[in-house]
């Protein structure tokens, strides 16, 4: 058949939506030959039909087009039809005309000459990548739980999961060619081509989607639907890798990674999500070398997870929280030593985790977050836990998490007195004795702003802080901790807490009769930031709620009073 003929036998049948018209157009044996010469010229014939329009309308036509596409990558030059399909990639505005190229566009880059391949490779998954960066992601929606699984029936989200499930596909026959081509000199570029790519579909799309399991009612995990997709990208990157941890890690410095003179950086979460499915998920866990301790885990990922808690989007912060709690786990409480509580790299994961459990919208991810702030501070063993205690209470500005801190510390002091009690005469923790105590404990028995120090944001820290200084003051009676030296400084503060308590009391109860209106000057601070404006009946309870703190904190500090008075 000439020239005109088939290409106008298959633009009519493509016009007319008439599949088999189309597909037979290319697969009767007397046009082999001329389709095999002319394949360039066909692709953007078949291209030019794979729209939205098409996907949505009529799904048959547009699997004929991709159908059309693999016949004719596989009889046509795979450098002709290599440089087509890119000319179509460039133009696509729509990630389902992308998605419906991928199966053509793998077949071709299987076909290219080998000497040269990973430079074809490099430019198609550079072009495809491109795509990846501007595929629409979800929004924050504040999921949690169960209904996090939700996510996947978005829009944006299916269009991402369907994309992650045709790139899975797209890359399995690449991945193929690397594993049976070892000796070729070619094939150490392909694979740092070929990872490139893996870990910039991590990044963009993937990392917007949740891949945690939820347990539904009777108990079964339930996995989200980009998951399976998840899984062979991460398997992908294990078969062009020797060490999956090592190479990955160190790969956007890597010489390997600066020879691909790629224009665009890899996204630096991409590193974060990888560990987060490698050690947070588990997905080829087996691949790590078993050589590695749980704490260098730790401290090889810290980076990485401080990244992914900075984030704002909230799937990118659980994953960031996800990973820490496991690897968190996985150290034996009580069992590192006061030197790791000093590296930069664990103490670096504070602040951000910090950030995340005062201001984080989600309640489920700063309950998680709260659970690795005690996981975190419980690892360490006593004379650990000083440097963490030390550093926290100088850095902490949350109330609540001041509360919690200084409970723990008092619990630890509290051992390291039964410990001297089982050792006499010898003091196995002298960090929590004399001048090293007092350097972190005397800064507790201060109000920021004396009595005036709005003691509704810090009541949390104030009743911790009375609770320790009543249990040091009744159970150290020979004084080891050095406590009793501390006296003076404790009853100061308990006379000038007992006058900011009547002022505030006299305050707050001032304000339960005054009449409340819009323009109200009354606000409520947590962690430094001011709560949103409430109405009448909120900030009555809210004053009532004020009130009732502040009787429990006077009739906690009777105890402390009668006790420094002794």
């Amino acid at each position: 058949m000439a020239e005109k003929d088939v290409k106008s036998q298959l633009i009519r049948a493509l016009e007319d939506w008439d599949v088999v018209a189309a597909s037979d157009c290319l697969s009767c044996p007397s046009n082999h030959a001329w389709v095999a010469e002319n394949s360039m010229e066909l692709v953007p014939v078949v291209a030019q039909h794979l729209t939205e329009h098409t996907e949505m309308a009529g799904p048959h036509m547009a699997q004929c087009c991709q159908d059309l596409l693999v016949t004719l990558a596989n009889k046509g030059s795979a450098k002709e039809n290599l440089v087509a399909i890119l000319e179509q990639l460039d133009s696509f505005q729509a990630s389902v005309s992308v998605r419906r190229v991928l199966p053509g566009l793998a077949i071709v880059l299987t076909r290219i000459k080998q000497s040269s391949m990973s430079v074809s490779w490099a430019w198609a998954l550079s072009t495809v990548a491109c795509h990846l960066r501007t595929c629409t992601v979800p929004d924050n929606l504040g999921l949690e739980g169960v209904e996090r699984l939700s996510l996947d029936q978005t829009g944006p989200a299916r269009e991402c999961i369907d994309m992650l499930d045709a790139l899975a596909d797209f890359i399995d026959p690449l991945i193929n060619i690397v594993k049976t081509s070892v000796d070729e000199a070619d094939n150490k570029c392909r694979k740092s081509v070929l990872l490139y790519f893996l870990l910039s579909a991590l990044s963009r799309p993937l990392s917007f989607l949740s891949q945690h399991p939820e347990s539904d009612p009777t108990g079964l995990l339930v996995f989200p639907a980009s998951h399976a997709a998840a899984a062979r990208l991460v398997t992908a990157v294990a078969e062009v890798t020797t060490n999956i941890l090592d190479e990955v890690v160190k790969f956007p410095d890597s010489k390997e990674r600066k020879s691909l003179q790629e224009d665009e950086p890899l996204d630096q979460t991409s590193i974060s999500v990888f560990l987060y499915l490698l050690l947070g998920e588990g997905l080829c866990l087996d691949k790590v070398p078993a050589v590695y301790s749980k704490l260098y885990l730790l401290q090889r990922s810290s980076p990485h997870i401080s990244l992914l808690l900075k984030e704002p989007q909230e799937i990118r912060v659980h994953k960031g929280l996800l990973l820490l709690e496991k690897l968190l786990s996985s150290i034996t409480p009580s069992s590192l030593p006061p030197t790791e509580a000093e590296n930069p790299a664990l103490v670096s994961l504070m602040a951000p985790l910090v950030n995340v459990i005062v201001y984080q919208d989600v309640a489920e991810l700063r309950k998680l977050g709260f659970a690795c702030y005690s996981k975190f501070v419980n690892m360490f063993n006593l004379n650990g836990r000083y440097s963490v205690y030390n550093h926290l209470l100088n850095t902490v500005n949350h109330s609540g998490l001041l509360g919690w801190t200084i409970s723990s510390l008092k619990d630890s002091i509290a051992l390291s007195l039964a410990k001297y009690a089982e050792s006499k005469p010898a003091v196995l923790y002298p960090e929590y004795t004399g001048h090293s105590l007092a350097r972190i404990v005397l800064p507790l028995f201060r109000l920021a702003n004396g009595a005036e120090t709005d003691l509704l944001e810090v009541s949390d820290e104030v009743l911790a802080t009375i609770n320790f200084a009543h249990f040091l003051l009744v159970r150290d009676k020979e004084n080891i901790s050095g406590i009793q030296d501390m006296k003076s400084e404790i009853k100061n503060w308990v006379e000038m807490l007992t006058e900011g308590l009547k002022l505030s009391t006299a305050h707050y109860e001032q304000k339960l009769k005054e009449p409340f209106d819009d323009g109200s000057n009354m606000n409520v601070t947590v962690g430094g930031r001011d709560l949103p404006a409430m109405d009448e009946k909120k900030l009555k309870e809210v004053v009532r709620s004020a009130l009732n703190t502040f009787s429990l904190i006077q009739f906690n500090l009777v105890r402390v009073k009668e006790q420094v008075e002794k």
